[in-house]
């Protein structure tokens, strides 16, 4: 997959995902923890929904590439070869391009799965991606920064769209170091069971607890993916 074809686990349904955070939002300020190659935020800011909109990650070279690409910091290259792959798949600080490689030119956007022209014949055309350009212009106003979930945990009145490592695919998510960062699902539910008692929060997932009701469903890649709303929470 291609750097222009490459646009994200979310991106057939986030305009559906949009639909429902503009439907029931009533918050000024908008913020994705679990940002990843934001699909979804990109739809929120087209939109105009929020005045202020935050994105973060664990992965601190995503979080640099969508900052620096956005702010026209970081310009793609065109292309990349198997040898500069390798290296980047390695390296210890983050960066916009080990970012951009590491999602771009792996096998399904996976992190550093595969570099892909070893099984496509591919021919890269990122300054011409109407993608990456649509991306840069929706994404120029949004707060980037690195940041684990836990640390909003003091927010009030805000609007959260939390999209977590799936328990049924995954125990973890990579860093940028290429480790895999744990991570608790059973903690998480009550990270947004606590943190929906001041803000608005939906959550993406495919099985949620029993006190969270599915309020928007579509088919993913292990069965109909879901987004989830605390019950007892007033849409």
């Amino acid at each position: 997959m291609s750097a222009n074809k490459y646009y994200g686990g979310k991106y057939r349904y986030a305009n559906r995902i949009a639909d429902i955070i503009e439907k029931i939002a009533t918050e000024d300020v908008y913020i994705e923890p679990f940002c990843g190659w934001c699909s979804v935020m990109t739809r929120v800011t087209e939109r105009n929904i929020f005045s202020q909109c935050i994105a973060s990650d664990s992965n601190e070279s995503i979080v640099m590439f969508l900052h620096e690409t956005s702010r026209g910091i970081f310009i793609p290259p065109v292309a990349v070869s198997e040898e500069e792959y390798n290296i980047l798949k390695t390296q210890q600080f983050p960066s916009a391009l080990q970012a951009f490689v590491g999602i771009c030119y792996s096998f399904n956007g996976k992190w550093f799965r595969g570099f892909t022209p070893r099984y496509k014949n591919i021919c890269f055309n990122v300054q011409n991606s109407a993608n990456l350009t649509r991306r840069i212009k929706q994404l120029k106003d949004v707060e980037f920064g690195h940041a684990m979930y836990q640390e909003y945990a003091d927010r009030e009145k805000c609007f959260f769209y939390l999209d977590p490592p799936y328990k049924s695919r995954t125990e973890g998510y990579k860093l940028h170091t290429g480790k895999k960062s744990s991570f608790d699902t059973d903690e998480f539910w009550d990270f947004a069971r606590k943190l929906s008692e001041k803000n608005t929060v939906i959550v993406s997932e495919y099985e949620a607890p029993d006190d969270f009701e599915c309020i928007l469903g579509f088919p993913g890649r292990c069965g109909v993916e879901k987004v989830f709303k605390l019950k007892d929470v007033q849409v």
